[in-house]
């Protein structure tokens, strides 16, 4: 690549080409959090995808490198593929209903849905009895509940793949 700053920057989000954007651009997007150190992006003159702490604009945009396979917790957001980075992802996200949710985000936060609805029941039961007429703990869980989990829901993508595009 000739000029690391120079030219339009395109990346992807969960296999979406976005794009095209200049370096100050994709300085704001790292800013807002919207693009990090492993966001694939791509311009003009280089051989394919890579990393954006692996390339020429990650020095302009003061991205320190990243170690391969390690996560840092302030390096950005979680990564929505596990358990606790789903459940992260869809807290940050409380009641964002647009963008795309993953499948993975979406089932694993589903899995903490059900497994926190029994803990749930098992401190009412413990607290109330079988004869209680009402679920307290449960009810509040399911409340706090609601709005990410609908938000999840209906940004579930249907899409099968999850690579990225192959450069314009």
């Amino acid at each position: 690549m000739s000029q690391a700053g120079a030219g339009q920057w395109h990346y992807t989000d969960h296999g979406n080409q976005k794009g095209p954007f200049s370096a100050e651009q994709m300085a704001a997007l790292l800013r807002a959090g919207t693009v990090r150190g492993d966001t694939l992006v791509w311009s003009a003159g280089m051989a394919g995808w890579v990393p954006l702490a692996q390339s020429g604009l990650a020095g302009l945009l003061g991205v320190p490198p990243a170690s391969p396979g390690t996560f840092s917790p302030g390096a950005g957001p979680a990564n929505p593929d596990s358990f606790a980075g789903a459940i992260q992802t869809c807290f940050a996200k409380y009641a964002t209903f647009g963008g795309r949710a993953r499948r993975p985000e979406f089932w694993w936060f589903m899995l903490f849905g059900l497994l926190g609805g029994l803990a749930a029941g098992i401190v009412d039961l413990a607290l109330f009895g079988l004869a209680a007429e009402i679920s307290p703990v449960n009810n509040l869980f399911s409340l706090a509940l609601l709005i990410p989990s609908l938000a999840v829901g209906s940004t579930s993508s249907s899409a099968a793949g999850t690579g990225a595009r192959a450069a314009p």
